[in-house]
């Protein structure tokens, strides 16, 4: 006899291998194929993975409004299972595509949604917010223009932050440093994101890095550590399929290339 569980743990993994051929698709740029996928994926699931998942495919190719449709769906799931975890990572998501579709109020609302979310699972050991949410209220609190607090949030992110997601809090680091003009102090944390992307065999969020260092060095008028970076970064994204990037990164390597040539004996750029 199968129990309702069983069927629930089939559902899942069908889901996933779904899910995983749909951004498989994704990065081979083959959007229809990955939307195929993922709504089988979301049909199947269980949880609110593959909604947020999709979401985030539909905000990147400019369909916010179908993003925040198919985000809130995940979110009333996650509400259901009542697994507070996953209603925060949905408020999440939605904050930030909210942001996408101009409506900075309905963003404010899901990340403080998700932060009474994670609240709500705390233990009687446990009072701190993820480093997810950490991160994503130093975002706000940028864009609100308090850098002193920003800065806080992302070190408080850093410093609970798991293996993977050290990343993404340092590059956010560099943001702000770069805000507050220590540029040198941006290149530091680039070059540590991109550390931490390596030891997690993590090749996108490598390229990425590299290619934030070397926009951030070609600002800075050192043109020939931009043109390395933008090498490397272009590289990489070849490696992990991300080919529309590869080629801004060879595009702007050949300009940077050309710039250093072109300014062989100004002492500001080298």
């Amino acid at each position: 006899m199968v129990t309702s569980a069983g069927v629930t743990a089939v559902s899942h993994l069908f889901a996933r291998r779904f899910l995983r051929l749909a951004l498989e698709a994704e990065v081979r740029a083959e959007p229809r194929l990955a939307r195929a996928h993922f709504l089988t994926a979301i049909r199947h699931d269980p949880t609110p993975e593959a909604s947020l998942e999709f979401g985030r495919f539909l905000a990147d190719a400019g369909q916010v409004e179908d993003a925040l449709l198919v985000l809130q769906d995940g979110w009333q799931l996650a509400l259901r299972r009542g697994r507070f975890e996953e209603v925060a990572r949905c408020c999440r998501r939605l904050a930030e595509v909210s942001l996408l579709n101009q409506d900075e109020p309905q963003a404010r609302r899901f990340v403080q949604r998700a932060a009474a979310a994670e609240m709500s699972a705390w233990g009687a050991d446990e009072a701190s917010l993820s480093s997810e949410q950490l991160l994503i209220e130093s975002e706000f609190a940028a864009r609100e223009g308090d850098h002193t607090r920003a800065v806080s949030l992302a070190q408080g992110a850093l410093a609970v932050a798991s293996s993977s997601h050290c990343c993404t809090v340092l590059r956010h680091l560099a943001r702000l440093a770069v805000l507050q003009g220590t540029q040198e102090t941006a290149a530091k944390h680039l070059l540590a994101a991109a550390r931490s992307a390596r030891e997690q065999k993590n090749d996108r969020d490598y390229a990425e890095s590299f290619l934030e260092l070397a926009h951030l060095l070609r600002a800075m008028r050192r043109g020939k550590l931009a043109v390395k970076c933008y090498r490397m970064a272009a590289a990489w994204f070849e490696r992990c399929g991300r080919l529309k990037l590869a080629k801004v990164a060879r595009r702007l390597w050949t300009q940077t290339a050309a710039l250093e040539r072109q300014a062989v004996g100004d002492p500001r750029w080298n």
